[in-house]
């Protein structure tokens, strides 16, 4: 099993000019979110995980944030294969259209890389998965207030079908 992780944002509502911090950096529990995803993904037997990242994104900082932690709570490191996406401002779909093209396996999990969702979402969802449906994970947009629904990837589905995804669609009903 493998996933694809996008993480090919700017992270702007932090104003750094240079593209040097990252949500996904953020310290989150013993380490950071992207750390904790992975772990996640590690423990439900994923193993090969294919990262998107800007082409300003250092990937030998993530690798040694990632190798490090994953020493330190004595578990075996995934492969990763870092995918570049060179036009970060086309969005998440364009990032998932380029991790895509390098899946080798028939199915994949997909995560953003400054989501987090219980630490054992991605063991439910490959036990619940059905072979001929796509499986997406979101929250309700019910909890006024604790997210930044300018920023927030939005989704408009109907009858458990994905119409429309993306930061600028004028209608959705999932975050």
């Amino acid at each position: 099993m493998e996933s694809i992780i996008l993480a090919a944002g700017y992270s702007t509502r932090f104003d750094f000019q240079d593209n040097s911090f990252k949500k996904y950096m953020l310290p989150f529990k013993r380490s950071n979110i992207l750390n904790y995803i992975i772990v996640a993904m590690i423990k439900a037997g994923i193993d090969k995980i294919n990262i998107v990242i800007d082409d300003k994104t250092n990937n030998n900082q993530i690798t040694e944030s990632i190798s490090n932690f994953v020493k330190k709570i004595g578990i075996s490191p995934p492969i990763l294969n870092f995918i570049i996406n060179r036009y970060s401002e086309r969005e998440n779909g364009y990032s998932l259209y380029l991790g895509a093209k390098e899946v080798t396996s028939k199915n994949f999990i997909l995560s953003m890389a400054d989501h987090v969702f219980s630490d054992n979402i991605y063991s439910l969802l490959i036990k619940n998965y059905n072979n001929e449906h796509i499986t997406l994970a979101t929250d309700p947009m019910k909890l006024e207030g604790v997210y930044d629904l300018e920023d927030c990837t939005k989704v408009y589905g109907e009858n458990l079908q994905i119409k429309k995804i993306g930061k600028q669609i004028p209608e959705s009903n999932r975050i």
